[in-house]
């Protein structure tokens, strides 16, 4: 398990886990200011395979085909509020094996409010069917 910090908002979490292309990647543009848009892309993934973006709130690091899980979600009783893009969003990958993502809804949340960010692509080549991207975290402002 590694963090590496970046020049930009996020911090990468996590190892890749290879698919049929390579290992997907995910890199974030944009920033968490009420009302801005944050830009996800994934590249290096498998031509027309399902993907899920999962978010989190809550580092869970858990076990998942083969590689690590990063994002988790903390009980719905907790006194944070949830952005509405907390959970799973699934896309199809485009030809050229990239994805692209837009999220917005940054001012329900309060300011510290950590996130995380990773795509699970279903690939037969993968490790039980499935890669991962890399896991990004990001901490509201």
């Amino acid at each position: 398990f590694y963090v590496t910090p970046t020049t930009r908002l996020e911090f990468l979490l996590g190892k890749q886990l290879p698919g049929s292309l390579s290992a997907p990647s995910l890199t974030a543009q944009g920033n968490l200011a009420a009302g801005s848009t944050l830009e996800l892309d994934l590249v290096n993934a498998l031509p027309g395979a399902q993907a899920f973006l999962v978010a989190g709130d809550v580092l869970a690091r858990r076990a998942f085909a083969g590689g690590e899980l990063v994002p988790g979600f903390g009980p719905p009783t907790t006194p944070r509020r949830r952005a509405p893009f907390v959970g799973r969003h699934q896309g199809q990958v485009q030809p050229d094996g990239s994805l692209h993502w837009s999220l917005e809804s940054w001012a329900a949340l309060p300011s510290g409010t950590e996130l995380y960010l990773q795509v699970l692509v279903r690939d037969p080549s993968g490790p039980a069917g499935w890669t991962l991207s890399n896991a990004l975290t990001f901490t509201r402002p």
